[in-house]
């Protein structure tokens, strides 16, 4: 059996493992402790296909992890958003710690070291889940200095929705768990911590005698590593790409790099001619969420959502590329969007799925309930749909025109 080794044991140390296993690796994991401040942490209902995938409810619930109904954001004072959406809510060491317990009770070797070593090279791979600390792949780029000010407010659990609210020194969010509320506040690094509490209470309207415990402070900056794939060496989660908190994408990412990064491994184990190809497709991953990312941060937005029309209509070109498949990395069916970027699913639906329906000339209504009959919730068919029109994949118009003008 071929090692994969796996510096770090932090979630994505974690669901990297568990990915491995499921695949026929060996795992060993190497655990640096260093301390965590923790909190409660959001994992959007998008992810929970990937945890089911690798078998973690059972580790959810020993987490205590509970739902939230969505996100109210209010960053613009005078326009509060809602975003509905099942979300969990769980702190990130008692996540750390459920999906590291359960690595260990698939075969995952645990080692507990006081430094980290450098990379094996008689190993299969190895696999940099160190965090920010990029451990084996430096150097990075960090983009801006931002930190974020962790507070906990046990007892204050009233919270169904996570909050993200905007204030003078920066803005904030706060998620609430069975024990109680994380707040942090994200800033530019210079704010006192007087300042920043007086801020937290008297947004969330937490009187002075009760109690607001400050759990210490983290880098709320992106960074990237420059080479996400350096020889056998690959860079999960924060080590590949650290997120701005805004985004809330962190562990979508990290658990997205382990489905990933687990089709590179399977690709060099089985089809080793594919490993350039394997290699190019996971550099190409990382760099497009921090291209998404980059573009997030710097002030661009999705249009807002319209009125679907009533009918829509397939419309994008077909093309291939190296996409993550079951043995592996392959090429396979993409579509391009407008701007001739590929894609082939959203969260867990295969964008391709809609050229068929379309070709049927259901009514929108219509394919919102077949949607909604594979799973979809009727606000997260809409959304597919949404996207796909803004991308080009689909077109308002009559599905016969459509037919006529592929003939040509």
């Amino acid at each position: 059996m071929l090692n994969i080794v796996i510096a770090g044991c932090g979630f994505a140390g974690g669901v990297m493992a568990l990915r491995s296993l499921q695949l026929g690796f060996g795992v060993i994991l190497l655990d640096v402790p260093r301390p965590d401040i923790g909190g409660v942490e959001i994992v959007p209902s998008s992810a929970r296909r990937l945890l089911s995938e690798l078998q973690l409810d059972g580790a959810l619930a020993a987490a205590r992890s509970g739902y939230g109904v969505g996100m109210l954001r209010w960053l613009d004072a005078d326009a509060p958003e809602f975003r509905d959406g099942r979300a969990l809510h769980v702190d990130r060491l008692a996540l750390r710690r459920a999906v590291m317990a359960e690595a260990a009770s698939r075969g995952a070797e645990i080692r507990c070291l006081q430094q980290l070593p450098e990379p094996d090279e008689s190993t299969f791979a190895s696999i940099d889940a160190s965090g920010r600390r990029a451990a084996w792949s430096r150097p990075v780029k960090r983009y801006g200095r931002r930190r974020a000010d962790v507070f906990s407010a046990p007892g204050l659990t009233d919270y169904d929705a996570a909050l993200v609210v905007g204030l003078e020194l920066g803005w904030c969010y706060a998620a609430a768990d069975q024990a109680g509320t994380t707040i942090a506040v994200i800033h530019d690094g210079r704010q006192p911590r007087p300042q920043i509490e007086r801020a937290i209470r008297g947004t969330f309207g937490i009187a002075q005698g009760a109690s607001l415990i400050y759990l210490g402070r983290r880098p709320a900056f992106p960074q990237s590593a420059a080479a996400p794939v350096r020889g056998r060496v690959i860079a999960i989660g924060d080590a590949a790409f650290s997120h701005d908190p805004i985004g809330g994408r962190g562990l979508s990412f990290a658990l997205g790099c382990a489905f990933a990064a687990g089709a590179v491994l399977q690709t060099w184990r089985d089809q080793p001619a594919r490993r350039q190809e394997a290699t190019a497709y996971y550099e190409d991953f990382v760099r497009a969420e921090q291209r998404r990312h980059l573009a997030f941060l710097s002030g661009y937005r999705e249009p807002a959502r319209q009125a679907l029309p009533p009918q829509v209509v397939w419309s994008a070109k077909k093309a291939r590329a190296p996409l993550a498949l079951a043995k592996g990395v392959e090429l396979a069916d993409v579509a391009l969007t407008e701007t001739g970027t590929p894609v082939r699913w959203l969260g867990r639906f295969d964008i391709l799925e809609l050229q068929p329906l379309c070709d049927r000339g259901l009514p929108t209504s219509v394919l919102i309930e077949t949607l909604v009959c594979r799973g979809f919730m009727e606000s997260e068919a809409r959304a597919v749909l949404d996207w796909a029109l803004r991308k080009g994949i689909l077109r308002a118009g009559n599905p016969s025109n459509s037919v006529a003008e592929n003939s040509h």
